[in-house]
């Protein structure tokens, strides 16, 4: 064997499939149908929407917080492999200011698939006329040749709900 065929990788490798999983429960909405163009036009980056049915959020991936809005509605989170998850919960709910919102992690934390991450009273921001509607984007959706989603019409915390090719 040469030197530089060490290196080389193999034809017949297969490309290395990364996962995220459900981190509420809910139903599954189509991201173009989600009720803000920056969700739906696909701005932010490609995904999918959940409609919750309670109000706790796990982390959906082992990896680490990188970014946490003061306002608690948003949360980005680096997978272990390298998957941005950016997880906005409900539509415009920034306007609440931290209200019903309450963030069990800190910027920087490492947390594990499963991991109690935030929890929110689903009744009291419906009641202050906010959509809970919550897109789970792929931020680096451009590292990727294809996001499928797997998951079904409803879901299950810690379902499978994306693979990354």
């Amino acid at each position: 064997m040469g030197i530089f065929q060490r290196f080389r990788k193999k034809v017949d490798e297969p490309v290395s499939e990364k996962e995220v999983f459900v981190p509420l429960n809910g139903t599954i909405i189509a991201l173009d149908q989600v009720n803000d163009p920056l969700f739906a036009d696909h701005v932010l980056g490609d995904g999918i929407a959940i409609e919750p049915s309670d109000g706790v959020l796990v982390s959906p991936v082992d990896g680490e917080i990188t970014m946490l809005f003061d306002s608690k509605h948003a949360i980005l989170i680096k997978s272990k492999d390298g998957v941005k998850i950016f997880i906005h919960i409900g539509i415009d709910t920034v306007a609440l200011g931290g209200r019903y919102f309450r963030s069990l992690c800190k910027l920087g934390d490492r947390v594990t698939k499963g991991d109690k991450i935030m929890e929110f009273d689903c009744d009291m921001i419906r009641k202050e006329g906010y959509e809970l509607t919550t897109p789970i984007i792929i931020s680096n959706y451009n590292d990727y040749e294809e996001i499928e989603v797997v998951a079904k019409e409803q879901v299950s915390r810690l379902d499978l709900l994306m693979k990354m090719k």
